[in-house]
């Protein structure tokens, strides 16, 4: 049980969409954490066990060059 406002994602992107956009509300920002796979979260470059920190509020892009699995944590800043 997470006692805090926060939200937790496991998110999978096939070959097909390799897209994925996340909105982050005003005062939240949080993690991205790839699981499995190769992909960029506005424009920075992840392979598999990256992870990087979002630390404002707004939208989070995500460009999977394969099947790709993440993890987003999204929680007040």
């Amino acid at each position: 049980m997470v006692t805090q406002d926060a939200r937790v994602q496991v998110v999978r992107v096939d070959s097909s969409s390799r897209h994925l956009e996340y909105e982050f509300e005003a005062g939240h920002g949080g993690y991205v954490y790839l699981i499995d796979g190769d992909a960029e979260a506005n424009l920075e470059r992840l392979h598999t066990g990256d992870a990087a920190q979002v630390t404002a509020e707004g939208r989070l892009h995500i460009q999977a060059f394969g099947a790709t699995e993440l993890l987003i944590v999204d929680v007040p800043v």
